[in-house]
């Protein structure tokens, strides 16, 4: 039998929660009910927001399994009816006729992973196993399955649907139809293909239909996709809301399609502020795509500061953000903090809650420091989120170092206090915790007295009174005391009607928000700024009106014919047609470009391919156009092409192509180019800063130049023979890891005798491989005899850096100028800063920890060399594994609390480090922690250490410094500062731990160095962690940079040598934690082992190549001799750019165009 089918319309939101609750419920609550209603989504993710909300409203659970989507409904259908799937008969056809396996796509590989499963799919269609080995081919089982629908026309799924709706159409019910008492269609989406909504119809032969079409805000697309374009009724525009202006001028401006247009408003906005003589002028921005790019407008005009000139804006945007830095997710977050920290008029707000201040003879300064937040947020790794809060006042309320410079201890209690009286500020909406660390007694971090605040606020009224005047511009808002009184009065009702709403605060500004959004407003365009839509500005009036979103994508007037209805039916029933739609699209249209006394059309068709719609087209063929004011003209970006006058985000400057906009980051990088030409554009004579630096290059000398560095080496002639300089080749693709690869027939090894010994620089052998390389660092800048040129090449005054470390050493080897600019000038902009959780806290995190349990566990103090007597290492035979790995566990656990916050990062290194999610902390009757089975990098750690050869522990975390060495290894008046991560000694080649009779004098560098005797065997250790995935999977490339690239290893060796003379280090190993803990060392012939590989140690630096007997002691003198040629480089201002990898994340590539520069050469 047929069933009659009902249709209603109700407006997506409450309204249809509280419909859709109400029919679940009477089932729920009748005695007799005999099935249970189904409820059809659109879209799975509108049912999970459904049931989510209707789950809510109900007082009781509800079965899951009775909302479903309508493919999820076929789905159920084809299980009653027990359709398979037809795959295997398709192969099998396709087998039949001589064909050879098809593959299947990733999507449905799962299903036929293996030949076992493949044979048992296809005997069920009698195919004998002996046929398929002769005519399956395994090798192309990942062939798409796209051809098997070519060749059928139709999806598996499309000849499921078929079987399915036969079965249907034949009078059988399946079982998911039998025991529904309805089914509830939920507005199907347009993208529904016509054999579903052939299955919808057939369906109800078998169950009653009652469908719900839901308008309104389905447009989000979270609840699923509008099939019709709701516009405003006829009736919602009264007579006396219609105002037409008297005489309209229009003026045409083309943009960069309909990207551009948010850009040219700003700029149109700029330009007719300052030009505007009325006190309160009132703009307003119409955008058809409001509903799509509502939240962009406001993030633009908030960063480009157009909203200070909105006198009353001030329940918007802004104080949203300051609530929601107590109440998103990323609550109380390093980048919330920031932006706090530039709000000038909440600084004065938080002085207020200060009781009794610093006197008038020493007022205490009260405000948010952004160089403290962007510090503390990023070392101690504050996310925001749960404890966020807690975690800062911790960090803050902590005594500071009596060695940090006065303005930072001023800086730090500023910042200290001020987030005592912000968490006052947003007290009604903290957590009880928070509440609770909040202390009216506060004693300064930097003048250890004591501050009085008061209690935390706990009435929202009184927060919003405070909260509003820190939000940009003056006076009272209407828009605030309108949303107050509505609220106070709806709770009033609320209490009244004995409604038991929740009254906490988190609900009650949400509410507050709401009302305030939705609430009617008095007057048109009572601000001087608003973004509205078509409907919303329809009939209105302002000074200056700005169309935008007009093209065909944005204005269209396309509607589709709703679900189960044709034509006629909808017509019938109410829903609108094509003319209607268009001809309410072009009521408002016309209503809108009569809305200001001066209009500008944003025209994005004057890119070449955006089309302007047909309501637009049908508006101004009807108009006249103007000539742009004088204003409209000096608008930044604005430009005159064949009378058309149109705006560009992008204008040349020389070789340069630089933003037009006004905002601060456009304005300073025009401002440095010019400033470098000699130009001074500036109208407001704002002067230039360190970050301002920019060097403009001329393409092809700067082109020109890059392609001949590598001829100007500064290297000796041992390290690259004079007859191979026609041969070398780049500079940034150098093979320094030496590799089977890129060895060639001709190496030293194999010249004649008489030939200088050398490895070849970027040479190429006689076969056409690339050599392997000694370091060529640092390149002198190739003069160019034009002054400028050389000094934008690097060729500059000299410099005295007498001061080196192992970081700074590497900045300049990487590349001088980002070093140069970094480190001598300080122009690294703050916004570049590293926001993550690099890699190296991370390693100094765990590197802290492990040093301090290994001299527990020993006996001795970090920072110092560990006198004679104890163990020498961490041996079974006085200490377990098990107790160790809790030790450490432990101490990381203490140290850094935050690994057990909830936060998500926090959670993923948690289980990168013990192999465990966090864990409750347990204790026994002794009061000691219970652990769990601790595995991970702890784990990999502890036994590792464990496993190693014979060593004594010397010293950890060994903090030197040369400045009175003698003689100095990096150059005369130069000293090397730094920490080594750990000193192991070694036993001499005699079993014996000293020399009695060694003399005490620093060890040579040069070839004699191999006979000297040293007084103790000394072995270098660096720790680093790794968080790239290539690194992890082969930490041997991280090894290979470290003794091949860098010179970090090489320079703490020397240290300790001239530093404790007689001792010689005859090993250097590096300990890389990744995915695991992995051991590396290149060692002296006289302790390396017969199995210990030297990683192309022996093939860069023998005896042919370096003079060294050894080629550990030819490594090291060749690591040193390069770190002094960069230093030598550095003082004598050579800094040319240099191209590589690390151009990706250089906090100044803004200034340097080298690492980003299409036009310039690639190697």
């Amino acid at each position: 039998m047929a069933f009659d089918r009902s249709v209603e319309v109700v407006p997506w939101g409450p309204g249809l929660h509280e419909s859709l609750s109400k029919i679940l419920e009477q089932h729920e609550r009748n005695p007799d009910r005999i099935g249970a209603p189904l409820i059809v989504m659109p879209s799975d993710e509108g049912r999970r927001t459904l049931l989510k909300s209707v789950q809510k409203r109900m007082q009781g659970p509800i079965d899951t399994a009775r909302v479903t989507t309508v493919r999820g409904l076929a789905q159920r259908c084809l299980l009653d009816f027990e359709i398979q799937d037809p795959l295997p008969s398709i192969i099998a056809e396709e087998l039949v006729v001589g064909q050879s396996i098809i593959g299947l796509d990733s999507s449905i590989r799962w299903r036929i992973r293996d030949e076992y499963v493949l044979y048992q799919s296809l005997l069920k269609e009698s195919i004998p196993k002996a046929r398929l080995t002769d005519t399956i081919d395994f090798n192309v089982i990942n062939r798409s399955l796209r051809t098997i629908r070519q060749r059928i026309g139709r999806t598996t799924f499309e000849i499921q649907m078929e079987d399915l709706i036969e079965k249907l159409e034949g009078g059988t019910t399946p079982f998911t139809l039998l025991h529904a008492s309805e089914v509830l269609l939920i507005h199907i989406p347009s993208a529904t293909s016509g054999q579903m909504l052939k299955f919808l119809r057939v369906i109800q032969q078998h169950v009653p239909i009652h469908e719900i079409h839901a308008p309104g805000s389905l447009s989000d697309g979270r609840a699923g996709v509008r099939l019709w374009s709701e516009s405003v009724p006829a009736e919602k525009i009264t007579p006396d809301s219609i105002h037409v202006s008297e005489s309209p001028t229009y003026v045409r401006i083309g943009t960069e399609g309909s990207e551009g247009e948010i850009e040219a408003s700003l700029s149109i906005i700029q330009g007719y502020i300052s030009s505007s003589t009325d006190s309160f002028p009132s703009v307003t921005i119409v955008d058809w795509a409001h509903d799509r790019r509502g939240d962009l407008w406001d993030r633009h005009l908030l960063a480009s500061g157009y909203w200070e000139y909105q006198s009353e804006h001030k329940v918007g945007p802004s104080l949203r953000h300051l609530i929601e830095t107590a109440t998103s997710a990323d609550a109380w977050s390093r980048t919330r903090m920031r932006r706090l920290s530039r709000d000038v008029p909440l600084n004065s707000v938080l002085s207020t809650f200060i009781q009794g201040g610093g006197g008038p003879d020493h007022p205490l300064n009260i405000m948010l420091d952004l160089h403290e937040v962007s510090e503390l947020g990023g070392v101690h790794h504050i996310v925001g989120g749960s404890g966020a809060l807690v975690a800062w006042l911790d960090v803050l309320d902590s005594p500071l170092r009596a060695d940090l410079h006065p303005r930072r201890l001023e800086a730090r209690q500023s910042t200290q206090l001020a987030l005592h009286a912000l968490a006052r500020l947003l007290g009604p909406w903290l957590t009880p915790s928070e509440r609770q660390r909040l202390s009216q007694e506060v004693v300064g971090c930097h003048d250890q007295e004591i501050h009085l605040f008061p209690r935390p606020l706990s009435d929202p009224v009184e927060s919003f009174s405070l909260l509003v005047q820190a939000c940009p511009g003056q006076g009272t808002s209407s828009d605030f005391v309108d949303s107050m009184s509505s609220i106070q009065d709806l709770m009033r009702f609320e209490s009244i009607l004995g409604i038991d709403s929740d009254q906490s605060s988190s609900v009650w500004a949400e509410r507050f928000f709401r009302i305030l959004e939705e609430q009617p407003p008095p007057s048109r365009h009572r601000h001087c700024i608003q973004v509205l839509s078509p409907e919303q500005a329809a009939g209105s009036n302002c000074n200056l009106l700005i169309l935008a979103g007009l093209s065909s994508e944005y204005s269209s007037t396309i509607i589709r014919s709703p679900p189960l209805l044709d034509d006629k039916q909808a017509l019938d029933i109410g829903f609108r047609g094509p003319r209607d739609a268009l001809g309410s699209h072009l009521q408002i249209m016309d209503l809108c470009f009569a809305s200001g006394m001066e209009v500008i059309m944003l025209d994005p068709s004057a890119d070449g391919t955006t089309p302007l719609s047909l309501p637009t087209l049908n508006i101004i063929e009807n108009l006249t156009w103007g000539k742009p004011y004088e204003w409209l003209q000096n608008s930044p970006g604005m430009f005159v092409e064949d009378d058309e006058w149109n705006h560009s985000r992008w204008k040349t400057h020389g070789h340069h192509l630089l933003p037009t906009s006004d905002s601060h980051p456009h304005r300073r990088a025009r401002l440095g180019v010019m400033a470098r030409a000699g130009k001074v554009s500036d109208p407001l004579h704002r002067p230039l800063n360190k970050r301002s630096i920019s060097f403009p290059f001329d393409g092809l000398m700067l082109k020109n130049n890059l392609a001949n560095q590598p001829r100007n080496a500064e290297v000796d002639d041992i390290f690259l023979f004079p007859e191979r300089h026609p041969s070398l080749w780049s500079i940034s693709k150098i093979p320094l890891i030496p590799s089977s690869k890129n060895v060639g027939r001709y190496m030293p090894e194999y010249r004649p005798a008489n030939q200088p010994p050398g490895v070849l620089l970027g040479g190429r052998s006689p076969n056409g491989n690339n050599n392997p390389s000694r370091d060529p660092r640092p390149f002198i800048p190739l003069p160019s005899g034009i002054a400028s040129h050389d000094a934008r090449m690097g060729e500059g005054p000299s410099i005295k850096l007498d001061r080196w470390s192992a970081s700074g050493l590497r900045s300049w080897l990487e590349c001088p100028r980002r070093a140069w600019m970094t480190r001598v000038l300080q122009a690294q902009s703050t916004d570049a800063e590293d926001d993550d959780v690099a890699s190296y806290r991370v390693g100094n995190i765990l590197h802290r920890a492990w040093a301090q349990t290994i001299a527990d566990k020993l006996g001795f103090m970090i920072h110092k060399e560990r006198p004679d007597g104890g163990q020498n290492r961490l041996e079974s035979s006085h200490c377990g594994v098990e107790d160790v790995i809790e030790d450490l566990t432990l101490r990381l656990l203490r140290q850094e609390a935050w690994l057990r916050s909830g936060d998500a990062g926090a959670a993923a290194l948690h289980r990168h480090l013990f192999g465990q999610d966090p864990w409750p902390m347990l204790n026994t009757d002794d009061n000691e922690p219970v652990l769990p089975k601790i595995g991970g990098i702890v784990r990999h750690l502890v036994q590792s250490e464990f496993d190693l050869d014979l060593h004594r522990i010397l010293s950890l975390e060994h903090q030197f410094d040369t400045s009175h060495p003698d003689p100095p290894f990096v150059g005369p008046e130069r000293s090397v500062h730094g920490a080594i991560d750990r000193v192991d000694q070694l036993p001499l080649s005699s079993g014996e731990w000293f020399t009695s009779d060694a003399p005490l004098s620093v060890i040579p560098l040069g070839p004699e160095r191999a006979e000297y005797n040293p007084r103790r065997c000394i072995m270098i250790r660096d720790i680093k962690f790794i968080q790239r995935t290539d690194e992890r999977k082969d930490p041997k490339k991280r090894w290979s940079k470290m003794i091949f690239e860098e010179v970090q290893l090489a320079l703490y060796a020397r240290a300790w040598e001239v530093t404790n003379p007689g001792d010689m280090v005859v090993g250097v190993g590096g300990v890389i934690i990744g995915a695991q803990v992995d051991h590396f060392n290149i060692k002296r012939q006289s302790h390396k082992g017969p199995d210990e590989p030297d990683y192309g140690l022996s093939m860069m630096h023998g005896i042919a190549s370096s003079g060294h007997s050894d080629p550990f002691d030819g490594w090291l003198q060749e690591r040193l001799s390069v770190a002094k040629n960069v230093i030598d480089a550095a003082n004598k201002g050579r800094v040319p750019p240099t191209e590589g990898s690390h151009c990706s994340h250089c906090p100044v590539i803004s200034a340097c165009p080298v690492g980003h520069r299409e036009d310039l050469p690639r190697t």
